[in-house]
């Protein structure tokens, strides 16, 4: 996750990816951890009393083939465990006993010459939520006398895999729009969730599923159940309003995609838009589903009065008939949750 201004959008390609070397704060040899994308994650970080926030570590990474390189870009698989709403306000609390406790994101750091270190990258960024691949770009900052990075935080972030390019050649890409071909809501259920080792993330077992309701939903209007296409179109501020449970089956028509040739390989992306609220009872009307979001709102005035688009009042008078709120989980616990 990188902050604003935003990158533009492009496609990242590696051709040669280079291991490296990995050693943490306390000097020990990390390497292998990160030498594979095999759910072998980088972890054991001390907790605090804070969920996503652990004792402040540091990777020192080094990249020998750098030196004389003009293009050196890493590439970093991992996940990030997150904190939410109610710990930020815990932490933001005066006279708090953690009260000295910030959250702090990745920050990249290069060699000052002088033994230490300096900050490069003062926001690097972070995958958001469960593992995914982010490239730095370190083309402008890398000291190539010296190829070292350090990255430092004290977000419970765990890497898989780190490697990195140099003057990596370009790939001939094609890029080819399958178009939607039916979107349908309905509710499905929770597919049982597990971790596959200490430090990796929940996965879901996609076939093993309970329709037991999980929590309380916020209150309000939901999209009705049934045909969603129109609405997952276009980013036009007109989308699909679901809760827990709910998902949507969506179907594409390839069958107009040219031919892959015999030396290629097709791969796909699904472009999505859209937002999400927790239900945290420190979260800004986080009991309900108003008010609905839309772009180029003040985000930081959610909750207050904004004039809306016309695209929400047609959304609201068309799609949102669907009442749904906490009473099904909470009749689900009275009736002694069987």
């Amino acid at each position: 996750m990188t902050p604003p201004p935003f990158p533009e959008d492009r496609l990242w390609t590696i051709s040669r990816p280079i291991a490296l070397r990995a050693v943490d704060g306390a000097g020990r040899d990390r390497s292998r951890e990160i030498a594979e994308k095999d759910g072998v994650y980088l972890g054991g970080f001390a907790p605090t009393r804070y969920q996503g926030i652990v004792a402040p570590h540091d990777l020192v990474l080094t990249l020998p083939r750098a030196r004389t390189a003009k293009k050196v870009v890493l590439y970093l698989t991992g996940w990030i465990f997150y904190s939410d709403t109610s710990i930020q306000v815990s932490l933001s609390q005066r006279g708090s006993p953690d009260s000295k406790i910030r959250p702090s994101g990745p920050v990249l750091e290069i060699p000052d010459g002088r033994g230490g270190w300096k900050v490069a990258l003062p926001a690097m960024g972070f995958p958001a939520g469960k593992t995914k691949t982010m490239p730095v770009d370190l083309s402008t900052v890398l000291v190539r006398d010296d190829p070292r990075v350090r990255i430092r935080t004290n977000l419970a972030i765990y890497w898989d895999r780190i490697v990195y390019t140099v003057d990596d050649p370009p790939v001939t890409l094609r890029t080819s729009r399958a178009p939607l071909a039916s979107a349908v809501l309905a509710f499905r259920g929770f597919s049982r969730r597990l971790r596959e080792s200490e430090d990796g993330p929940h996965v879901f077992l996609h076939d093993d599923v309970d329709t037991a309701p999980r929590w309380t939903d916020m209150a309000g209007l939901y999209t009705r159940y049934g045909d969603v296409a129109e609405l997952l179109t276009a980013a036009d501020d007109r989308y699909v309003v679901f809760q827990g449970g709910d998902a949507i089956r969506l179907e594409y028509d390839a069958s107009a995609l040219p031919p892959v040739p015999s030396d290629w390989e097709r791969d796909w992306l699904l472009v999505v838009d859209g937002w999400e609220k927790d239900g945290d009872e420190n979260t800004i009307a986080g009991q309900t589903v108003e008010p609905l979001p839309f772009h180029g709102q003040d985000d930081a005035r959610y909750g207050e009065p904004q004039p809306e688009p016309p695209a929400l009042q047609e959304l609201r008078r068309r799609w949102l008939t669907r009442r749904e709120g906490p009473e099904k989980f909470r009749d689900w616990v009275r009736g002694g949750a069987r």
